[in-house]
């Protein structure tokens, strides 16, 4: 009897960047390559004294199936350059130690008055990612990375594809009247498929003029509203 074994199809993102900072020191990479210190030198037990006065091994997070497989899955957007930023209401300042890259934010008006405690920023990530199937993928704070930060700032999670669009910018909620330090490496974005296919990741180091031939360095919309719905119809469209 012969037995034939089909290798699993995987998942394609091609990672695209003009920055020679991103793409020699802090290139995309899997999430396991993450895997926060502090949960890699924790012991797997802690000794609990229970009620009866025996005293017995309880595990700890070192033995959670939920974090351990978080980062069996997904792709990891570092930061690409030390960043300052002071949320000095009602301006944003920021530094970036590279000198190139930016920050934006959004109008406050655009979401809910519930918000409006907060500051908004859209760190501009130099990356930009192609997938041609569609897929869908999950874009989430790296909470276990960073237990110092939980309370202060929040990454705002999302779902998206990166077939009909390719940016990666960070968007976040920051408190006002604060000043945030982010370091050059650090984990900013976990990027997941919601597909049980391994991930294959490729970087890309591109001239601008290239990013342009790849029709992937598009700056704005053309259009005030639905930019997002109306270039995805118009791209299905042209099929």
């Amino acid at each position: 009897m012969i037995t034939f074994f089909f290798r699993k199809p995987t998942i394609t993102i091609d990672c695209f960047t003009t920055s020679v900072n991103a793409y020699e020191y802090f290139p995309i990479k899997p999430a396991r390559e993450f895997i926060p210190s502090w949960w890699k030198n924790l012991k797997t037990t802690f000794e609990s004294q229970e009620e009866s006065g025996v005293t017995v091994n309880r595990p700890t997070l070192k033995r959670c199936e939920g974090l351990m497989q978080l980062y069996q899955y997904g792709v990891i957007l570092p930061l690409w350059s030390d960043l300052v930023v002071e949320t000095r209401d009602p301006v944003i300042s920021w530094q970036f130690a590279d000198g190139e890259s930016n920050v934006a934010n959004h109008d406050m008006r655009q979401m809910s008055s519930e918000f409006e405690r907060f500051c908004h920023i859209k760190i501009i990530s130099p990356w930009k990612f192609r997938e041609k199937e569609g897929v869908k993928f999950s874009y989430t704070q790296t909470s276990w990375n960073f237990i110092d930060r939980l309370m202060v700032y929040h990454t705002l999670p999302g779902v998206l594809d990166y077939k009909y669009q390719t940016t990666t910018h960070i968007n976040m909620l920051l408190q006002k009247n604060t000043r945030y330090t982010f370091n050059a490496g650090d984990p900013m974005a976990h990027i997941t498929a919601l597909d049980d296919r391994k991930i294959k990741i490729k970087n890309h180091l591109v001239t601008n003029s290239e990013m342009e031939k790849l029709g992937i360095s598009r700056s704005g919309w053309p259009w005030f509203n639905s930019s997002y719905q109306k270039s995805r119809k118009i791209k299905n469209a042209n099929k």
